[in-house]
Formats: C-alpha cells, structure tokens, sequence
C-alpha cells in the first residue's frame, strides 16, 4: 500500500505541476521532508491499522488511516496543492489499493523556523496484501 499510494501522489498531473514534474519523487516521502529539500512537499503518514479476518484467520484485506501533510510557504500554493491531493486519492482504486476515501481536512500554520502553511487532508483507505 505505501508503495501503491505514494506512486499515485507521484504520477498525478496536478500535483506534478504544483510541486514540479521532475521533483515528485524527491518531494512525496512517508514520515518526514527530507533536510534540504525545498518546498512545497508532501508528507505521508499513517495513522491507523486494521486487519480483517474470517472464521479461517486473517483475509488479506486491511484498512488504514493516512494523513497526507501538504507543506508550502504560501497559503494559497497549500491550498491548491491539498484540493490536488484530494482529487487525486478520493475514490481511487487501483493496484493494491481497493478503494481510497477522503475523511477530513484540516488547515493551519507550523510553528517552526519555517513558519510553513500546512493542510493535513485523511483519507481511509482499504487495500489488499497478499504478502501476508
């Protein structure tokens, strides 16, 4: 699922032309921005885990929460980038991923020396594993 979900931030038009075509891979990460590397970005977080199991055990199918934190240096370039990510997740199916519902937004401003605007946008989303 990381994979799968980070390749659709990475591969969408709309992101791609906020954040720079040749610059999504580098700029779309899980957990953490890399040091150095500028702005706007995006940044994965998982939030919750759960399985699913039948009366035979686990079934392969789980379901997640995952924060999307868009971080910009401009209100209106987070903005836009958080309805991209919106567009580009909210009823997504594909790969791994079986279906991607948008769950919530939440706008704000870091504190830090950056002093970035932030838009955390949620999403559940379910996928399938047959690795496990």
């Amino acid at each position: 699922m990381d994979r799968d979900l980070r390749g659709v931030l990475i591969a969408d038009a709309a992101i791609g032309e906020i954040i720079g075509f040749n610059d999504a891979a580098e700029r779309i990460n899980w957990a953490e921005h890399p040091q150095g590397e500028p702005y706007p970005a995006l940044v994965l977080h998982g939030i919750s885990l759960n399985g699913s199991h039948t009366q035979d055990g686990p079934d392969k199918l789980f379901e997640a929460r995952v924060q999307v934190d868009v971080l910009a240096t401009d209100d209106t370039i987070a903005g836009d980038l958080g309805r991209a990510v919106r567009r580009a997740l909210d009823g997504y199916r594909g790969g791994s991923l079986r279906y991607v519902r948008f769950a919530g937004l939440r706008s704000g401003r870091d504190d830090g020396p950056d002093r970035l605007f932030r838009r955390s946008v949620d999403f559940i989303i379910q996928w399938s594993d047959e690795d496990v």
